[in-house]
């Protein structure tokens, strides 16, 4: 019987990880499961990985098929192309106004984390600046003509609670740049000591240029949070650098520990590591997945998981657990307020009212408060 679709896919994603399950169709694919093999591999951003798969005979394909596997996987390489030439122009725009940022997930885990840059591919930008650096840098990148997409509720929210913004780059080719202050929105985010991340970085070469990532263990948290957190489906891709991180390169577990100990984030580890050796059917178990497996994660990280993978999970439900995240009173109260009464221009675009706005935020915190006394919490 031909393999599944989806079971390709899994398999291709998981290739050359130690101890992951073979590719090995038992025959070649026909057309259909070919075609849907290709449109999923590409989905989840592992035409590096199919094409490798391939050149090493991992399983069979007409030739034709691995002609189309290497002109999307081309296609993907196209697309790289352009996003590093705007993360180096980026770079530059920030370094000229002496702004240093980190450089995370897509281009610094390809060249930092695999051995081929090119089995990682990527869709857009992300970089990490300095609280204190963030509105400066994004007004480097504004006046360069670069477009928020969404307001912040208001004036400095997003640089002291939010996760950053979204720009859009003008010249019609959908090029994005996502400025980050935190990893993400929502309590997780805000539980995360944002200047801990500059205090150490990984150096890495692009264009001729040197570029500064995060250090191994930040690197490797902020996979987690993107495979656990990012999505209601990860992208496979997401799954595999978590794997890719654990299995093929050094990582500090006791410094992982003490991390997810501090920004009370140990679940989403937990969650990452469950959902990545579940995907790619991983026997091995290394010491950071045992003690993973073996965590005990506090009332905090349960119900604030809920905010991210619950069936009603939405950025207004992560925005009100965030509350419990925020540190200080005064601080809390800046938080609620700005959610309870932000702007005009957000509420036009958001609610069309404030009575709407007020009304929907009291509502969601009336949910989570509920939530929180009933206790309930996911598995991770």
């Amino acid at each position: 019987m031909t393999a599944s679709a989806p079971h390709v896919v899994r398999r291709v994603a998981g290739y050359g990880l130690p101890g992951s399950a073979p590719v090995r169709p038992k025959a070649v694919l026909d057309h259909e499961t070919w075609e849907t093999v290709l449109a999923g591999v590409s989905g989840h951003r592992l035409t590096g990985h199919m094409v490798r798969a391939l050149d090493a005979g991992a399983f069979a394909a007409k030739d034709d098929q691995q002609a189309e596997a290497v002109e999307a996987h081309e296609r993907a390489l196209a697309v790289e192309l352009v996003l590093e030439r705007l993360l180096l122009t980026t770079v530059s725009q920030l370094d000229a106004a002496r702004i240093t940022p980190r450089v995370l997930r897509g281009p610094a885990v390809a060249h930092c984390v695999y051995a081929e840059p090119g089995l990682r591919s990527f869709a857009d930008v992300d970089l990490l600046v300095a609280q204190q650096d963030y509105d400066a840098a994004l007004a480097v990148l504004c006046a360069r003509g670069a477009r928020r997409r969404y307001q912040e509720p208001r004036k400095g929210f997003d640089r002291r609670f939010g996760k950053g913004v979204c720009l859009e780059i003008p010249g019609g080719l959908g090029l994005e740049i996502d400025l980050h202050r935190t990893f993400v929105a929502g309590p997780f985010g805000l539980a995360v000591d944002t200047d801990a991340l500059f205090e150490a970085s990984t150096e890495f070469l692009l264009g001729g240029q040197t570029q500064h990532g995060l250090d191994p263990e930040a690197r490797f948290l902020d996979s987690c949070f993107h495979a656990a957190l990012g999505r209601k489906h990860p992208r496979l891709v997401a799954l595999r650098d978590v794997a890719q991180m654990i299995l093929c390169s050094p990582l500090d577990t006791d410094g992982v520990r003490e991390r997810c100990r501090a920004w009370r984030c140990g679940i989403v580890v937990q969650r990452a590591i469950a959902l990545a050796w579940d995907a790619f059917a991983l026997d091995s178990t290394p010491e950071v997945v045992r003690w993973a497996r073996g965590l005990e994660c506090s009332e905090f990280e349960q119900r604030a998981l809920l905010a991210y993978v619950s069936s009603d999970r939405s950025y207004a439900r992560q925005a009100v657990a965030g509350v419990q995240a925020v540190r200080g009173v005064r601080a809390k109260a800046r938080y609620a307020s700005a959610l309870l009464v932000p702007n005009r221009t957000y509420v036009r675009i958001r609610e069309g009212s404030y009575r709407r706005r007020v009304r929907r935020a009291l509502r969601l915190f009336r949910e989570e408060s509920r939530r929180q006394a009933s206790g309930g919490a996911p598995h991770a």
